[in-house]
C-alpha cells in the first residue's frame, strides 16, 4: 500500500501513523508528525485528525413535560407563604424573561443559563422567540421557544416579525370626525380600542413553565406576569433587579446563585419565603344585559377558538375619556350599589401591586403589597 493510499485509510478510520526506520505504522489514537534523524524517530507534534464545531440546538416547548406547581403553606409568624416542592418534583422548566436592548442584561442571561445548566443538569431552558433567536447560539445546550404556527411568525424571529410585546390588530383605523354628542363604542375601529393579542387560554407557557426567571426592572416583570394573563395560576417568579426602576424585584444580580438555590429550596429546610401578589380577575360586559360578556363575543367573532370571558391584571384597570373633549361623569357600583361618582378625565381602579405605577402619578397613596385592598384613583379630577 502506498504512503498516500494508506493515510487515505487512516483518515477515514480515525487511525494515527508515524514514520519508523521507513515503514509506517498504525496506532489507534492520534496523527504523529515526525522526521527520521539516523535511525531514530523524533515526534514534533501531535493533533487530532477533526474537530467538529458544537451543534446548537433549538427546541420546540411542546416537547416539554407538563408544569409542576409547588405547594404554598400559611406561616403563623409571617405574611409571607412558605413555598415548598413536592420530593422528586422539583421544577424542570424556566422561563427566562430580559429586558431588551440591554448588554449587560444580555450577558446575565448567558451566563444564568449556563449554571442553570452545569448546576441542574435536568432543568430545561425556555426563551421567548424573540430572545431564542438572538442567544440560542450562545449556548452549548438545547433550549426551548415556542414552535412556528399558522398563528406565529416562521422560524427565526425577529424583533419585526415576531415583537416581544403583545401588539394591536393592524385593522385600519376608521373613524368618525368627533363631536360632542359622539361616544365611540367598544366595537368601532377606533386608537384604543383593540383587542391586544395577549395569549390564550391553552398558551403553551402555561401547561409547561414551572417556574419565571425574570431579568430587568419594573417592566420586565409586568410583562412576563402578562403572558400569564388569561390563566389564574402564574409560576413562581425569580426577579434580579437589572432595570431602572426597582419596586418589584427582590434579588440583585451578584446573588444569583444563592437567589436561584432559595427558590429551589436549598438553602434552609422546609422551603423558601415568598410573597402572593393579587391580579384583578376583569370582565367587559353589556351595560343592558349583564350577562353578556363583549370579550367573549368578539372573540369568538374573530375566530379564536376558545374565548377568554376575562382577564387578570397585575397593576390596574383604567377607565378613560378616549376621544371625548370634555371630563366624564364615572359611577362606581359595588354589588350594585352606588358606591362613588367622579367627574375626571378617567379612573384607575389599581391593586396593591400597581399603588407604585400609575395611580402614584395621579397622586394615589402607596399599599404594601400584602394589604387586602383595591385603590379608586382618579384621573385629573375636578369633583
Amino acid at each position: 500500500m502506498n504512503l498516500r493510499a494508506w493515510g487515505m485509510a487512516a483518515s477515514w478510520n480515525m487511525w494515527a501513523v508515524s514514520w519508523k526506520n521507513g515503514v509506517v505504522y498504525g496506532t489507534r489514537g492520534k496523527l504523529v508528525s515526525s522526521f527520521r534523524i539516523g535511525m531514530a524517530t523524533r515526534v514534533v507534534g501531535v493533533r487530532s485528525f477533526s474537530t467538529s464545531a458544537v451543534r446548537r440546538r433549538l427546541k420546540w416547548i411542546e416537547e416539554l413535560e407538563g408544569r409542576r406547581i409547588p405547594r404554598y403553606d400559611r406561616s403563623p409568624e409571617s405574611k409571607l407563604l412558605n413555598m415548598s416542592w413536592r420530593e422528586n418534583e422539583k421544577p424542570r422548566n424556566i422561563l427566562l424573561i430580559k429586558k431588551p436592548n440591554v448588554e449587560a442584561v444580555k450577558r446575565a442571561v448567558v451566563e444564568f443559563a449556563k449554571h442553570v445548566n452545569e448546576t441542574y443538569p435536568g432543568m430545561n431552558i425556555i426563551l421567548e422567540p424573540d430572545v431564542a433567536a438572538e442567544l440560542h447560539s450562545e449556548f452549548e445546550l438545547p433550549v426551548y421557544s415556542l414552535s412556528p404556527s399558522p398563528a406565529r411568525s416562521p422560524f427565526p424571529y425577529t424583533i419585526e416579525t415576531f415583537p416581544r410585546t403583545p401588539q394591536p390588530s393592524s385593522s385600519p383605523i376608521t373613524s368618525k370626525p368627533p363631536t360632542l354628542s359622539y361616544v365611540p363604542s367598544f366595537n368601532e375601529n377606533l386608537p384604543g380600542n383593540e383587542l391586544h393579542e395577549l395569549p390564550g387560554v391553552d398558551h403553551p407557557y402555561h401547561s409547561k413553565v414551572d417556574l419565571i426567571a425574570a431579568f430587568g426592572g419594573d417592566g420586565t416583570i409586568l410583562h412576563a406576569a402578562s403572558l400569564f394573563a388569561t390563566t389564574r395560576s402564574v409560576p413562581p417568579l425569580l426577579a434580579f433587579s437589572m432595570g431602572t426602576l426597582g419596586f418589584l424585584g427582590e434579588w440583585k444580580w451578584r446573588d444569583y446563585k444563592l437567589g436561584l438555590a432559595t427558590t429551589l429550596g436549598e438553602t434552609q429546610a422546609g422551603g423558601c419565603k415568598v410573597l402572593r401578589r393579587g391580579r384583578l380577575n376583569v370582565g367587559l360586559y353589556s351595560v343592558r344585559d349583564e350577562t353578556r360578556n363583549v370579550l367573549m363575543e368578539e372573540e369568538v367573532n374573530r375566530g379564536q377558538g376558545k374565548a377568554r370571558t376575562s382577564w387578570h391584571a397585575m397593576n390596574e384597570v383604567v377607565l378613560h375619556r378616549g376621544l371625548q373633549a370634555h371630563l366624564v361623569n364615572l359611577s362606581v357600583y359595588i354589588n350594585r350599589k352606588l358606591l362613588t361618582t367622579a367627574v375626571a378625565d378617567g379612573l384607575i381602579l389599581s391593586t396593591p401591586t400597581g399603588s407604585t405605577a400609575y395611580s402614584l402619578s395621579s397622586g394615589g397613596p402607596v399599599l404594601h403589597p400584602s394589604v387586602k385592598a383595591l385603590l379608586l384613583t382618579p384621573i385629573c379630577p375636578a369633583a
